[in-house]
């Protein structure tokens, strides 16, 4: 074999791996996309779309300067899960109610494709697109002044779910630290019992026949420099319990810590 039948073979040899070598690569993005999709889709209610609310606490106690944290991983969830399940995405930031609440997304969601795996695949650029817009309406929020209202959120869930009807099932995540003041005498809440008696009195939305799973996350984690102690923190997880047994909801959970979705 001559030196130029040898430097032939050799530039043909490295072209075809060069073309394995970008298949696969190629390959592996797609089977990334498909598998982050595909345990969003897993997490689907039966027989309806999603009607996905998600509420951001700017209070003073709870405010950041950007969409960060734990807030992000609520965000790029509800973005995913929404789209994989088909469904309605609501996102609000909030201080109090009314007038305190600013929307930063509020569309249906609906993924193109030919295929389920074609979809799916769509949902990463999706998620990328909407936390891009979120993120930059966050960061131009207006300064929110007055009460806390955590638990007046879930009035809107009310109106919400019914505005889109029946065909939806309602998913609530909350982002908050948990320090009520709206409605309630907020430094009472430092204790369990009197934290629970007071989450008795208190009046809530209905969410019967909303098939609904409520989420109040990030309970004792406020941004001030001074952490409350863990007795405060088990104590307004403590009103929050209460707040979760009187609604009618499907699923009602209370955390710290946000658990993501295949995580």
């Amino acid at each position: 074999m001559t030196n130029t039948h040898v430097s032939r073979l050799r530039h043909a040899i490295s072209m075809l791996l060069g073309l394995v070598l970008a298949v696969g690569s190629l390959t592996a993005c797609q089977l990334s996309a498909g598998s982050e999709g595909a345990a969003y889709a897993e997490n689907c209610p039966k027989h309806s779309k999603l009607a996905t609310a998600v509420h951001l606490d700017v209070s003073g106690s709870f405010v950041t300067d950007q969409v960060d944290g734990q807030r992000l991983g609520i965000v790029r969830d509800a973005i995913g899960r929404t789209a994989a399940c088909g469904g309605h995405l609501q996102i609000r930031a909030f201080a109090g109610s009314g007038a305190g609440t600013a929307v930063l997304y509020d569309d249906e969601l609906h993924l193109k494709g030919s295929t389920e795996t074609a979809r799916l695949r769509r949902i990463p650029a999706l998620i990328d697109s909407i936390t891009k817009q979120v993120s930059e309406g966050y960061t131009n929020l207006p300064t929110m002044t007055g009460g806390t209202d955590v638990v007046g959120q879930l009035r809107g869930d009310q109106e919400y779910a019914a505005q889109l009807g029946s065909g939806y099932s309602l998913w609530s995540i909350t982002a908050t630290d948990g320090l009520q003041t709206a409605g309630v005498q907020w430094r009472k809440l430092t204790e369990s019992g009197t934290a629970e008696a007071q989450a008795k009195g208190l009046a809530l939305a209905d969410l019967s026949g909303t098939n609904a799973e409520v989420l109040f996350v990030g309970i004792g984690n406020t941004t001030d420099s001074d952490a409350p102690p863990t007795a405060v923190v088990e104590a307004v997880k403590s009103f929050y319990r209460v707040i979760c047994d009187r609604l009618a909801a499907k699923r009602c959970d209370v955390a710290t810590d946000y658990t993501p979705i295949g995580g």
